[in-house]
């Protein structure tokens, strides 16, 4: 075993080392420190702009759906109104308009791609769908005072059109219902 002069002069040692290389230690120490500050500032900054961009993520999917939701409301009263004058006259035409509700898709288009792959394609072809609408409406139908925004169209033509739009709509706000409610937990 070391005895008490032992345990001395190392003891002495070790002071004269430290004295001599403190401006070393004292900048390993600081450079540690620095170290340590700037992962954890960054593992901070990470957090925050996955928080925000998890933000804008909600933000953008209740845009859409809100957005979607009308349309197919519009679209399923414009059905139900039409739908028992087309029974009793399948010749008949009918009053409809050409533009559809989509401001909030056209303002929020560069920001699609925080949206999933799934809900992406679903939303752009509901989007598409209502738009394709709107050509083929103006294309088929017979301009109201000079307008596209009003057409008088022939119920088969109503018929099919309204129909095939109920589809893609539905499936565009399902999948941002689902991933809506799975990202609030």
């Amino acid at each position: 075993m070391y005895s008490v002069d032992d345990i001395q002069v190392l003891v002495l040692e070790m002071y004269d080392l430290i004295k001599d290389f403190q401006t070393l230690i004292a900048g390993i120490l600081v450079l540690i420190g620095v170290v340590v500050t700037l992962w954890q500032n960054a593992s901070v900054a990470r957090k925050q702009r996955e928080n925000q961009r998890d933000h804008e993520r909600e933000n953008l999917r209740v845009a859409l759906l809100a957005e979607l939701q009308i349309n197919r409301f519009v679209l399923i009263e414009k059905w139900n109104q039409l739908k028992p004058n087309f029974e009793t006259n399948p010749t008949m035409t009918a009053l409809v308009q050409t533009d559809v509700m989509d401001d909030n898709y056209l303002a929020l288009l560069n920001h699609i791609g925080l949206l999933t792959q799934i809900e992406v394609n679903k939303v752009m072809t509901a989007y598409l769908a209502l738009r394709g609408s709107r050509t083929k409406l103006s294309l088929i139908g017979k301009p109201v005072d000079g307008s596209r925004q009003y057409v008088n169209v022939k119920s088969a033509f109503v018929t099919k059109v309204l129909e095939n739009l109920t589809e893609p709509l539905d499936q565009a706000i399902e999948s941002l219902e689902e991933h809506l409610e799975a990202q609030t937990g």
